[in-house]
């Protein structure tokens, strides 16, 4: 996996966290952004082969209307949320709306081991 076309773009604003989405991807060139609107912005001119898009952060309530906006605009992404409150009904118009995976924040090792797996296995899928 090498980052020439493959990216992972995410909404971050945590240190810790910012750590532990590397650790998922190490190998992957990763693009941090504060909100949604500026992610739009540049992804809109930004060729990629390749995009899993990491949303993690409390005070960005993960609107349904944001990952409609990203998957209109990348429909080839991967749109993953990651909610420090996970809420059924917010799980259930986030995949509406177009995300592919709905985690909540606190998760255990074996979790976590998946996680990063599924991550690599569609960056690798993309990268053959």
């Amino acid at each position: 996996m090498t980052s020439g076309g493959t990216q992972v773009v995410a909404i971050v604003q945590d240190k810790h966290v910012r750590d532990e989405v590397r650790e998922w991807v190490k190998e992957v060139l990763i693009r941090w952004y504060r909100e949604v609107n500026r992610m739009c912005e540049d992804l809109k001119h930004t060729p990629i082969n390749t995009l899993v898009i990491i949303i993690w952060d409390a005070s960005l309530r993960h609107t349904p209307e944001a990952i409609h906006r990203l998957h209109r605009m990348r429909p080839e992404a991967k749109i993953v949320v990651v909610s420090p409150l996970p809420d059924w009904r917010e799980a259930r118009e986030c995949f509406r709306a177009g995300a592919v995976d709905y985690l909540p924040a606190k998760m255990t090792s074996l979790e976590r081991t998946k996680v990063k797996k599924r991550l690599r296995q569609w960056l690798a899928a993309k990268g053959e």
